[in-house]
């Protein structure tokens, strides 16, 4: 069902699977944790699209939170990895090559 702005309700709402990569790209080629705000800006996303794609990461196991010391970062998980590779995998296979990138081993 649509709401009157023609946005889908959120519970309704589907990713698109290139911001998606984009949150696990940025964790995973720069292998290292991020700070929320540190992964917005890296992703490049407003407030509002980053809290609910964070979110739907979460809940979907493709991102964790760790606590140490009063901080939070933010992390891949190998599911996360996994689903990156599959992603980037397909793009390769339907669009080809998209351009340099740094990789990591």
């Amino acid at each position: 069902m649509k709401e009157p702005n023609g946005q889908r309700e959120n519970a309704q709402r589907r990713p698109d699977l290139y911001i998606v990569a984009r949150f696990l790209e940025r964790l995973w080629l720069d292998g290292k944790e991020y700070r929320r705000l540190s992964l917005q800006a890296a992703v490049g996303v407003n407030y509002t699209l980053f809290t609910w794609y964070f979110t739907w990461l979460q809940n979907k196991g493709l991102i964790t939170v760790k606590a140490e010391n009063g901080q939070e970062t933010v992390l891949i998980t190998q599911k996360g990895v996994d689903a990156y590779h599959t992603f980037v995998a397909w793009v390769l296979e339907t669009v080809g090559d998209i351009g340099p990138k740094k990789r990591r081993k």
